[in-house]
């Protein structure tokens, strides 16, 4: 009997998919040789240096490249990409464009530009910086075939301008008109000058890339509040493992917390009988940030203690009432020998005539009668001169 051997061909069809832009961070780069324009291969694929000025004849000796000065100009690494200003005389505008390779914008879902920059110099010398695009029929590196996105001055790039040296991350959401199609996304520096003195800024960028939308947080139930501390929640997103916690006060500045892991995440050294509210924003596994949490979870400390530093209230506590035919004695003693203890009011509100708050000058009921007082008048604050700096507060209701 023969043998039949049948030979099969498998055919492997390759699909590719939304081709998004890996982290470009200008490592292992020397930066373009040769007149403009200019393709500059990087890790991620052939960006573009090329330039547009009103007078063709200034406006040429400065281009894209890597960062000539010393160490400290990077995000990361030890390079990054920057322009520099030059001298291109009164009236004349410069546009520096450094572009990237071909991007495949999705059809669904939220699509952003991350980047981090920085400038060279505080204040405003007039600089416009810009995120322009371009569809993939036109050539790369055309000027007239980009359009803006996004722009900012030396004012808003980098808020307050006196931040100018410090790297700040940016994202740009690509629009949704830009869904299904290849486009090329390029940095621009504009600068108009209007005297015959060189002025502007340079641009410092790094660590470009574009991702889908990191998933936002979102703020779950605090617990295990005391007067100086709170664990707080939040859903836990797959494509985030670090965050950054934003714990603002009823008044005051934000507290700014960085924490790795899963939550509860606990903060310590609150202040007691406050209202706080917190966002929460990730780091996504592409190293770039999430929006922050859209909405805020809030929380109120408790009250500290009846001890030096903390708060004497009623049974009521600070919101409700206290109750009928009370008699309450609490001692507020120093931690300190030596120490002298003051009460000093915030509120006090008791039944004219008929509730008291007697405040006696020692540790118990037998020291001297310092005050004996009633009704809604806000008393003046009291100190011990007893030899133990004790104060007894005895309430009658």
């Amino acid at each position: 009997m023969k043998k039949i051997t049948l030979l099969l061909l498998f055919l492997f069809i390759s699909v590719s998919g939304y081709s998004q832009l890996p982290t470009e961070s200008f490592e292992n780069t020397t930066g373009i040789s040769g007149p403009l324009p200019a393709t500059w291969t990087l890790g991620t694929g052939n960006w573009a240096v090329f330039e547009r000025n009103s007078n063709p004849t200034f406006g040429t000796g400065q281009s894209w490249g890597i960062n000539p000065f010393a160490t400290g100009f990077a995000h990361s690494g030890v390079q990054s990409a920057s322009v520099s200003r030059e001298q291109i005389n009164v009236g004349n505008t410069s546009e520096d464009f450094l572009a990237t390779p071909l991007i495949s914008v999705p059809a669904t879902g939220i699509i952003e530009l991350h980047f981090w920059t920085r400038m060279f110099t505080s204040g405003n010398q007039g600089t416009i910086y810009k995120v322009m695009v371009a569809p993939a029929v036109a050539s790369q590196t055309d000027p007239n075939s980009y359009t803006d996105l996004q722009q900012w001055s030396e004012l808003d790039l980098i808020v307050p301008t006196s931040n100018f040296n410090m790297w700040t991350e940016k994202t740009v959401v690509i629009p949704s008109f830009l869904a299904g199609q290849d486009i090329y996304i390029a940095f621009v520096k504009v600068y108009t000058q209007p005297t015959g003195t060189l002025d502007g800024d340079r641009w410092l960028v790094d660590d470009v890339g574009v991702n889908a939308q990191c998933t936002a947080a979102v703020p779950g139930t605090t617990t295990a509040i005391t007067s100086t501390t709170a664990s707080l929640n939040w859903t836990n997103p797959a494509d985030s493992t670090s965050w950054t916690v934003t714990v603002t006060p009823a008044t005051g500045a934000p507290i700014v917390y960085n924490f790795t892991g899963n939550p509860p995440f606990v903060i310590t050294g609150l202040t007691p009988n406050t209202q706080y509210s917190y966002t929460v924003t990730g780091v996504c596994s592409s190293g770039f940030t999430s929006p922050p949490s859209a909405t805020s979870a809030s929380f109120t400390t408790q009250i500290a203690p009846p001890v030096c530093g903390g708060n004497l209230v009623d049974s009521g506590g600070v919101g409700a009432n206290y109750s009928n035919n009370e008699t309450l004695t609490t001692t507020v003693c120093p931690v300190i020998a030596g120490d002298l203890v003051t009460v000093t009011f915030t509120a006090f509100n008791t039944q004219s005539g008929s509730d008291f708050l007697k405040i006696y000058d020692g540790n118990d009921a037998t020291a001297p009668l310092l005050a004996n007082l009633s009704g809604t008048a806000l008393p003046p604050s009291f100190t011990s001169s007893a030899a133990s700096g004790c104060l007894t507060f005895v309430f009658t209701s």
